[in-house]
């Protein structure tokens, strides 16, 4: 994601800054209301999303400028513009390799569903991503021994501007919405193994966007003012469980 083109609402939830191998979560997909509705996506140039997903840095990665850097990688469940416009509102899993591309399965995940995430070092030293349990993506730039600011991350992308200088003043209308995504079992592993419930004392849970902390919710492009409803997320956090939603009441 980008911080200077995309229209954008982002919560973190940060695990630990070392010793972490490995992230997971369970997400319930937002569902239907009794008034039909789950999500949409409104921004008028279609390039719009819905992400929740697992993130972190782990490995290294030989640019073609020949800088070796550390690796990027993020992986969860996403909608696009043109699958928020049907009927049926699908989702799909996805990844993102930093610096070398990205792809993802069919819109085949109905809203309301469960399924549990994982990003993690296997016992090869390499670093899958699991859906429902299943390797999905294995990553080969590693060696991995550790991943570091790993996060869930839970955004919404009304448009990306085609760039710096195409982004309004003020910013165009927020028209991107959903109903309650529940992430829960949000928990990291260790060095030893053990898989560690996420908890405030622990990790570092979202705050509200203006609180002036690290951890605020972040409103994307950087320096520009939300326009329209809702400004923010609604959240409630407790030990191992963010629930997350963008309406309009």
């Amino acid at each position: 994601m980008s911080d200077l083109t995309e229209y954008a609402k982002v919560l973190r939830w940060y695990v630990p800054s070392s010793g972490v191998t490995g992230l997971r979560t369970t997400i319930t997909l937002p569902g239907t209301d009794s008034n039909g509705f789950s999500s949409q996506i409104g921004g008028s140039n279609g390039s719009g999303f819905i992400n929740f997903y697992l993130a972190g840095d782990a490995g290294k990665v030989t640019l073609p400028d020949g800088r070796i850097v550390t690796g990027h990688y993020e992986c969860g469940l996403s909608q696009s513009f043109a699958e928020a416009l049907k009927k049926d509102k699908r989702w799909h899993w996805f990844y993102t390799e930093g610096y070398i591309g990205d792809d993802g399965g069919e819109y085949a995940l109905s809203p309301g569903t469960t399924w549990p995430i994982e990003l993690s070092i296997s016992n090869s030293n390499l670093l899958v991503y699991k859906v429902n349990g299943v390797v999905t993506k294995q990553f080969t730039t590693g060696p991995y021994t550790s991943l570091s600011n790993a996060r869930l991350v839970v955004a919404a992308c009304d448009k990306v501007y085609p760039s710096e200088q195409a982004v309004p003043t003020p910013l165009d209308n927020w028209n991107t919405l959903h109903n309650q995504v529940t992430c829960a079992n949000i928990q990291y592993r260790n060095t030893s193994g053990n898989w560690i419930t996420c908890t405030p004392s622990n990790s570092t849970p979202p705050t509200s966007f203006g609180t002036g902390k690290a951890s605020d919710e972040l409103h994307w492009p950087k320096g520009k003012t939300h326009v329209g409803t809702p400004k923010s997320y609604i959240m409630q956090i407790s030990n191992g469980q963010l629930i997350a939603s963008l309406k309009r009441f």
